[in-house]
């Protein structure tokens, strides 16, 4: 069962997770933004200047067929998965009962631009209890539509684990989304039921 995202607005000065790695992702993409832009342009973003989490960082496109796909997954997130899901859909790599809810997520943020906490658990070759929370933000295209989602994860659940096998899905037990303020407020309404 897929839990009800949170609908309060989420202030990421009150992100507590292990050495802030939240915020500062936050603050990163945030520093691309020009006078006035909720959502910073793609020309505008650099992506070296995320240093030590951009092996964590994923970046996820709207492509012209409409499908979202990944764009680039950094080399920790590639060693996990023990491959590169590039060109991939995303929803290859999800349980297909969250299928709907995350494109209806996806469209939403598209049309109200907004960011996103996510908590998922992750199913591996051999059992784990591994999850993984995510900051999902948006970044626009030159024109200022919305196409882009970089994502930072936080993998949880590693330590004491030895090999456990190849990646096999995301949101088998569980996958809830809250959304996150960035200036535009954050979208109402019976989409956000998961």
């Amino acid at each position: 069962m897929v839990r009800q995202p949170c609908k309060r607005e989420y202030v990421m000065q009150e992100v507590h997770v292990p050495g802030g790695h939240f915020s500062k992702f936050f603050n990163i993409w945030a520093s691309f933004r020009r006078d006035g832009e909720t959502v910073p342009l793609w020309p505008s973003v650099k992506p070296m200047a995320f240093g030590d989490l951009l092996t964590d960082v994923m970046l996820v496109r709207k492509n012209e067929d409409g499908e979202y796909r990944f764009r680039l997954l950094g080399s920790a997130i590639n060693q996990r998965m023990g491959s590169d899901p590039v060109g991939q859909s995303i929803l290859s790599l999800m349980h297909p009962r969250v299928h709907e809810y995350i494109l209806r997520w996806f469209d939403l943020v598209i049309t109200q631009p907004c960011g996103a906490i996510s908590d998922a658990d992750i199913l591996f070759e051999r059992p784990s209890n591994i999850r993984v929370k995510s900051i999902c933000l948006p970044i626009a295209d030159a024109s200022g539509k919305i196409d882009t989602f970089m994502y930072w994860n936080d993998i949880q659940g590693l330590a004491g684990y030895g090999n456990f096998g190849a990646f096999r899905m995301l949101g088998a037990k569980y996958f809830m989304v809250e959304a996150v303020d960035i200036g535009a407020g954050v979208p109402e309404g019976p989409a956000w039921a998961g």
